[in-house]
């Protein structure tokens, strides 16, 4: 192979840096091991090289590619599954290992699973020599960062070019997380900013040292002449500090099997050659820990934690470490053992750390497996992370359950798992039945103070039904003729107000009596920091932000994310911060909706979820639309993350919905009237009546009006004026008389329009105002009134720049033109409503200047400075001074 003449052109001024890297591959194709650290800061160019060189390095090497950012710290050995993937899909061997890297893997066998890496790792050297690339490395998760250290150190005569890069701090300084890859063989090099790099030299750093009196030797060795030259006490002791972790003498020498006499010798020698803390109770370093574990052998292993175990339960240690202990035994299954455990899962419960609590009560529901309070409080820990686990186990407490109200019990905690797991299947035929039995039999309330009252029972079991068959559209129509006859709770239990809070979602979806449907819903609001009242605080948050109660479904919503000294599952965050973006959307507050939204999905993501995020990319797709991001709007309903599923309620009506909108934007009136109709369509066949749950009649009779075609519209504006009628709202008034006005001709539509106009003022629906006085000014200024014309698209735009929807201000500024009007152009700018007079004044202001300041920096009058101001509070909505300084921050925000 012909090797190039120094670095690729586009890299000419990095000649050393490329000098430096290519060695690696050399170094590895002449059958010798070598490592390579690249750090420096951001923007110097680091995955620049790092990609070249495995795409140019010029040697009989093969390369492998992964960068830290490809995946979230929650997901175990992520950046390994990426680097090993493409040599492991003809390797069952490696296959089986990294399916079995879980994040639940305890210490022994996560031991293993790096000798099995390494052995693999072994097995692709021998067909070719490797050189592996690992951009971002910082950015690794725990395993894998664990793995490349345990490979650093085992590299020995492999032929091995491992190349690192990393990302240092302002000061230089690599993040205290990376020390495995500060093995003596690592050559480690700061890359200079570009600016610099055609002059600079390169800064080699010297390797990292080891623990005192070992600086020249790897762990590995260090742990090997220690042990040998300590004698067996000595390294007795050693593998008991490393099994035991922080012990006294005493507890040492038990779990040692050594006496209290020698054991204080051999710590005070380890404690002179620099092994342990200063204070002589452990270990001074994991490193050195890691290679003590290596080298004891697993059958001794087991029995060093075993004993470990014992004797600091004997001592009592808390509870939680000696579980750490028992959780790397293969069969923890001894009673004293059991009890250890549950007391650990207890602590655990008290902090809210619910994925410990499942860690610590897996074994326990192992070893008793008939026990179904203990599986389904397994169940209840791992719904916060493990929905679809949480399901399995609650299958299997339901059928071993025997006793009428713990079968209920069991039934109402399987459907509500059902729900974040996507998996209803036959949860509300499992309700049901066990209703029936309930009711033939009454529940023996043999623990009072654990389990409902059976009324308490049977309440929560039918508010469950109520939420599964509301979920699915195939239910919904039954259960909502269900829900009118069922009886009405007081609400003064945790499970009255969750069938109050589903009845009153029940009446929303029927479109009926939205006092009584807010009365409910203010009944049910939740005062408990529990799982169940957060998807309480849901469904009224849901049920009130439909009924122009915006504010109040905010605040429950912001109540259910801030439960204190309680974790919020990531499907309930999900759902909660999808409901502000709901909300936030429809106060016309874009910026807001986006910012929860964007929260929304990633909290999705984090917990490594491909559904539940539906809503809020209907929302983003909303926000790009209002600022005439068309392209961008798309993308995000084709994106592959969001699973959308047909038959959710929640979600299938407002997707066809945008994509309608989508159409109509890019002038694909056909298909947008196709997918409004459609819509329609499924409401009518779901049973649902509510006039502003998905207001297609509102989008299509607008759209039929702009195409010229109001004898088409006239149906579609009669069946919602039917719907708005009986639900009554505001919102819902105004969108049936804009829409009954735009299909209006002559004075008669000036006049609905100016009455729609009217009641959209009294309520939080923006945007439908800003269309409404769009029309209205369009109208106006057809018919000949100017003057009032130019008012209402003044108005209009001012508005819709204030909420940041740059589509339609820039639509009102188009027909305020037309008119004679003159207004600047919208840049989504929250000062866009202002003149350019008003802005200096407001900035002014913003920064602390008084009036008559003002007026001598402007060369104008104390009276024109009061006038700019009073003009722009009315405009920017704001009632003082202090409003307009985060205001002005965001226009400059925006600017740079």
């Amino acid at each position: 192979m012909t090797v190039r003449e120094g670095p690729p052109a586009h890299l000419s001024w990095r000649a050393t840096e490329w000098a430096w890297l290519t060695a690696a591959p050399a170094t590895a194709a002449a059958g010798r091991p070598s490592a390579r650290l690249l750090t420096g800061a951001p923007g110097t160019g680091k995955t620049v090289l790092l990609d070249t060189l495995r795409r140019h390095h010029d040697h009989d090497v093969r390369p492998l590619y992964a960068t830290g950012r490809q995946d979230p710290e929650t997901t175990p050995f992520g950046t390994v599954r990426h680097l090993l993937g493409p040599a492991a899909r003809h390797a069952d061997d490696v296959a089986t290992v990294l399916d079995e890297l879980r994040p639940t893997a305890t210490p022994d066998k996560l031991h293993r699973r790096l000798r099995a890496l390494h052995r693999f790792t072994t097995s692709l050297v021998a067909r070719s020599p490797l050189l592996l690339v690992v951009d971002d490395v910082h950015c690794c998760d725990a395993g894998s960062l664990a793995f490349l250290g345990f490979l650093l150190r085992r590299m020995h005569s492999l032929p091995i070019g491992l190349v690192l890069a990393a990302r240092t701090d302002v000061d230089g300084v690599l993040p205290e997380r990376l020390w495995p890859l500060r093995a003596p063989s690592t050559e480690t090099l700061v890359l200079r900013p570009a600016e610099r790099a055609g002059t600079a030299t390169p800064l080699p750093l010297p390797p990292v040292a080891e623990p005192p009196r070992s600086s020249r030797r790897r762990t590995d060795e260090t742990v090997d002449w220690h042990l040998r030259s300590g004698g067996p006490c000595v390294g007795r002791l050693t593998a008991a500090l490393a099994v035991a972790g922080p012990s006294t003498i005493g507890t040492l020498a038990a779990v040692a099997g050594v006496g209290p006499g020698p054991t204080a010798g051999a710590v005070r020698a380890l404690a002179r050659i620099g092994v342990l803390t200063p204070d002589g109770t452990d270990l001074c370093d994991d490193r050195l820990r890691t290679a003590v574990l290596d080298r004891i052998p697993d059958h001794e292993l087991g029995r060093l934690r075993r004993r470990a175990a014992r004797v600091l339960n004997d001592a009592g240690a808390p509870a939680e470490r000696i579980a750490e202990l028992l959780l790397q035994l293969p069969d923890p299954a001894e009673p004293w053992m059991l009890t250890v455990l549950r007391e650990a899962a207890d602590r655990a419960a008290d902090r809210s750390a619910f994925a410990d609590l499942a860690r610590y009560l897996a074994p326990v529901v192992d070893a008793r497996p008939a026990d179904v309070a203990l599986r389904s409080r397994l169940a209840s820990a791992l719904a916060v992370s493990d929905p679809t686990g949480a399901v399995e186990h609650l299958r299997v407490a339901h059928a071993a359950a025997v006793d009428p109200a713990r079968r209920m019990q069991v039934a109402v905690q399987l459907a509500m798992a059902s729900l974040p797991a996507r998996r209803p299947g036959d949860a509300a035929a499992v309700l049901r039945s066990a209703l029936e039995e309930l009711d033939h039999r009454d529940a023996v309330d043999d623990e009072p103070q654990v389990r409902p009252r059976p009324a308490d029972l049977r309440t929560s079991a039918e508010a469950v039904l109520l939420v599964v068959g509301l979920d699915r559209r195939r239910t919904v129509a039954r259960t909502i003729e269900r829900a009118y006859r069922t009886d009405v709770p007081e609400g003064d239990t945790e499970a009255g107000r969750h069938k109050l809070a589903m009845l009153a979602t029940a009446l929303l979806l029927a479109g009926r009596d939205p006092a009584r449907t807010v009365e409910l819903a203010r009944r049910a609001a939740p005062r408990e920091h529990t799982e169940l009242a957060g998807w309480t605080g849901l469904a009224c948050a849901r049920v009130l932000r439909l009924a122009d109660r915006c504010e109040e479904s905010v605040v429950l919503l912001e109540g259910v994310l801030r439960r204190p000294g309680h974790e919020v599952s990531p499907w309930t965050r999900t759902l909660a911060t999808s409901g502000l973006a709901e909300a936030r959307l429809a106060t016309g507050e874009l910026a807001a909706a986006e910012a929860a939204a964007c929260e929304a999905v990633e909290t999705a993501r984090r917990a490594g979820r491909d559904c539940g995020t539906g809503t809020p990319a209907i929302v983003l797709a909303g926000v790009h639309l209002r600022r005439g991001a068309v392209d961008r709007a798309t993308e995000v309903l084709d994106a592959r993350q969001h699973r959308w599923d047909e038959d959710l309620t929640w979600e299938h009506h407002d997707l066809l919905l945008a994509r309608g909108d989508v159409a109509a934007a890019r002038g694909r009136h056909t298909r947008a009237l196709a997918l409004y109709r459609r819509c329609g369509a499924a409401l009518d066949e779901d049973g649902i009546a509510n006039a502003v749950f998905a207001p297609w009649w509102a989008r299509a009779a607008l759209l039929l009006a702009d195409l010229g075609r109001p004898d088409d519209a006239a149906p579609v504006v009669e069946h919602g004026a039917a719907l708005a009628a009986r639900w009554g709202t505001p919102r819902a008034r105004g969108l049936a008389l804009t829409a009954r006005g735009a299909t209006t001709p002559g004075p008669d539509g000036l006049d609905l329009l100016a009455e729609a106009v009217a009641v959209l003022d009294d309520s939080p629906a923006r945007l439908e105002l800003v269309e409404a006085r769009l029309r209205w000014g369009t109208g106006l200024l057809a018919s000949g009134h100017v003057i009032e014309a130019r008012r209402q698209l003044r108005e209009a735009a001012t508005l819709a720049a204030r909420c940041g929807a740059t589509r339609e201000a820039s639509r009102a500024r188009a027909a305020l033109h037309r008119a004679g009007g003159r207004m600047r152009r919208p840049t989504g700018s929250p000062l866009d409503p202002l003149t350019s007079a008003e802005r200096r004044v407001v900035r002014l202001a913003a920064g602390g200047a008084r009036n008559r300041e003002i007026a001598r920096a402007l060369f104008v009058t104390v009276r024109t400075v009061e006038v700019h101001l009073t003009s722009a509070f009315r405009k920017l909505d704001v009632t003082d001074r202090t409003g307009l300084a985060p205001l002005v921050a965001a226009d400059r925000g925006g600017a740079a």
